[in-house]
């Protein structure tokens, strides 16, 4: 059994996360130069995991609106911030 330890984001941490960019740019990385740049800087699992990232943020921005509170684990959060400085660079 694996035990993980979980970050508990409340609404003021979730603000600072630019889920907005990802899903306004999720589309722009099956072209040209920057699809060669997602499938250079992410692997397969971590492209599996931003896609289902993807969902929920789109979820959010578009549906629900975030929530008041947000639990993931440490590498989701690195990870979400590497898709805000790879969308905030690339576009």
């Amino acid at each position: 059994m694996y035990y993980y330890k979980m970050l508990h984001l409340d609404a003021s941490d979730i603000a600072k996360i630019n889920y907005q960019l990802i899903v306004q740019c999720w589309e722009h990385k099956t072209y040209g130069r920057i699809q060669e740049a997602w499938l250079n800087e992410f692997k397969e699992p971590e492209r599996r995991a931003a896609s289902v990232l993807h969902t929920k943020f789109a979820d959010w921005y578009l549906r629900k609106g975030p929530p008041h509170v947000y639990n993931c684990r440490p590498t989701t959060l690195e990870l979400i911030h590497r898709l805000e400085a790879f969308f905030g660079t690339h576009f």
